[in-house]
């Protein structure tokens, strides 16, 4: 057995040395080495937006999770927080995660004057398109799926009533 997990850690130790000495010479499209932060790529930035524009019902639940608001209490909030002008200063908040983090991938990808754009437009355009329709799908999802089902698990049942789906055969 302590063989086994000298092996294991030896490997582990050999893959990062073999990864470090890869990222070292990690290159963007002009031949520039890559900083760590370019590295990891803006699209925690892009996906993570997805979650932001759903904060007007992530704290319903979460705050019904952890015990700490009424049900009742948790279903006003959503309602207030979603139908109010909040949830559209959320919308552009998500846009604009958005949009800085295609601008950081542009930028490692070596696209950053008008000229380049104009060069490059067909990709970028299917860059954008792709990003803020995955965007949107995660939004879709976690908004309409996922937050919905833990709602109504935990006893929010205002939304089984407004559900997209129905929600009312699976509780």
């Amino acid at each position: 057995m302590t063989a086994l997990v000298q092996t294991n850690i030896s490997l582990h130790h050999v893959l990062k040395a073999t990864f470090e000495e890869i990222n070292k010479y990690a290159k963007d499209r002009r031949g520039l080495p890559l900083d760590m932060d370019e590295r990891k790529g803006p699209w925690g930035w892009i996906y993570s937006s997805a979650l932001l524009a759903s904060m007007c019902c992530l704290p319903s639940v979460v705050l019904v999770m952890f015990g700490l608001a009424s049900v009742s209490y948790a279903a006003a909030l959503s309602n207030s927080l979603y139908w109010s002008a909040f949830r559209w200063w959320l919308y552009l908040a998500t846009f604009l995660f958005m949009s800085y983090g295609l601008y950081r991938f542009f930028r490692t990808e070596g696209i950053c004057t008008l000229d380049d754009v104009k060069r490059e437009r067909k990709r970028v355009i299917n860059t954008s398109v792709f990003s803020f329709t995955v965007l949107i799908i995660i939004y879709l999802i976690w908004n309409y799926v996922i937050l919905e089902l833990l709602g109504v698990a935990f006893g929010i049942d205002e939304w089984k009533e407004t559900a997209v789906w129905p929600v009312s055969l699976l509780f």
